[in-house]
């Protein structure tokens, strides 16, 4: 089966491209698109214009070389890991020295394709979009904290959080839902265990248990904030 997935083409994506050659980007954007994909493209040169792209931009795949001028691709990397951890983050790059080579390979980016072997890219990307796809259906992910739905297990920062099991539909219900009000009757209704009462100091009890298990967001704003009269936020 993972064979068939990779043969698809997955069209309608956003990719960054970070390189500050034009030639050297026109090269990976022609091999993309010869090889079928339909995708919308930003391409950035510097580290500015990478950051604004991450922000405004979403992209759902990075390609980036690793040597560019006052930066280079382990930070890109790092920044992309910070902001948009999910998205599949591959090396387009010419030969690299032993040491700069093992960096790359022990980094945590999905592949690293040789600029002189362009003919492996199409393969490297639909292989990570592949793979992006199955860990968004798994993984539930939000700035610094993740939900892994097969194991029904809560994480910030990679540290394991001791949620109850209605503890973590309340949070995966918010967390699906982050930046948006979810209405008492939403929460009430979204649990695996029996449903709750909309209106009584039963979800008010569930949140208060969560918050003090989530704590602050590291600027020391509150992560789920009460709307009065209608329901919960995570911000």
């Amino acid at each position: 089966m993972a064979g068939v997935e990779y043969s698809r083409n997955y069209n309608g994506f956003r990719v960054i491209i970070l390189e500050d050659n034009p030639a050297h980007a026109y090269l990976i954007l022609n091999k993309l698109k010869e090889a079928g994909f339909l995708f919308t493209p930003r391409f950035v040169e510097s580290e500015r214009t990478y950051k604004q792209a991450l922000q405004k931009f979403q992209p759902d795949l990075i390609l980036s070389d690793y040597g560019l001028p006052g930066y280079n691709g382990i930070l890109a990397l790092d920044e992309a890991k910070r902001r948009c951890p999910n998205v599949p983050f591959i090396f387009v790059t010419t030969a690299l020295p032993e040491d700069r080579a093992l960096e790359v390979v022990t980094s945590g980016a999905r592949d690293c394709v040789l600029k002189n072997k362009l003919d492996r890219l199409p393969a490297a990307v639909r292989r990570a979009l592949w793979e992006s796809e199955g860990n968004r259906v798994r993984n539930l992910v939000v700035v610094d904290i993740r939900l892994d739905r097969s194991s029904r297990t809560a994480y910030i920062r990679n540290n394991p959080i001791n949620l109850s099991i209605l503890e973590f539909d309340l949070l995966e219900k918010l967390l699906t839902n982050a930046g948006k009000i979810v209405s008492r009757d939403e929460l009430a209704n979204g649990t695996l265990c029996h449903p709750l009462p909309a209106y009584g100091r039963s979800i008010d009890v569930h949140i208060s248990k969560l918050r003090k298990k989530l704590g602050r967001h590291g600027s020391g704003l509150e992560r789920i904030k009460s709307v009065r009269g209608t329901g919960y936020v995570y911000l």
